[in-house]
């Protein structure tokens, strides 16, 4: 969060740490909400101190499922498949974008597909792998992949 304005104390006023909370809970299926309080399901608990356990979870749990609204899946795809070939880089979301607009998808008035859309649409895996890393020094990018989420993607395609 070093490039988050403000202090980033509270959840309410640090947006990418509510949406990376709500992943938590929602997609990845870690951790679950309770009488207010974060506490781990079975699968956070098995993969507690097992990295290898955690990682095929994470494969799994960023696996697009074929469920979820069509245009979801070909963005989660389409962001798997860049990060699966830029190992510790910058992900294209310009170029994903620009996919998505080539596939069909618009706006209501004709708009294409934007850079900020594929940063923010709903559950989107885009924000469990920028947070795939250690600890940033500095500022860097939102849309940079470490190389350990890069690997947590090709597993994710090979699903």
């Amino acid at each position: 969060m070093s490039d988050w304005i403000g202090k980033a104390n509270r959840e309410d006023l640090t947006y990418p740490v509510a949406a990376f909370r709500e992943s938590l809970v929602k997609r990845l299926r870690l951790l679950r909400k309770y009488k207010g309080a974060l506490h781990l399901t079975r699968a956070g608990a098995a993969a507690r101190d097992r990295p290898a356990v955690l990682f095929e979870h994470l494969a799994a749990s960023i696996t697009p499922p074929h469920e979820r609204d069509r245009s979801v899946v070909d963005a989660d795809l389409l962001m798997l498949a860049y990060a699966a070939i830029t190992p510790d880089g910058e992900l294209p979301l310009d170029r994903i974008a620009t996919h998505l607009t080539n596939l069909g998808y618009q706006y209501d008035d004709g708009r294409p597909i934007a850079r900020y859309d594929v940063l923010h649409y709903e559950a989107n895996v885009h924000d469990i792998l920028v947070n795939i890393a250690e600890p940033p020094a500095g500022r860097r990018p939102r849309s940079q992949i470490s190389a350990v989420a890069s690997a947590l993607a090709r597993t994710a395609l090979q699903r």
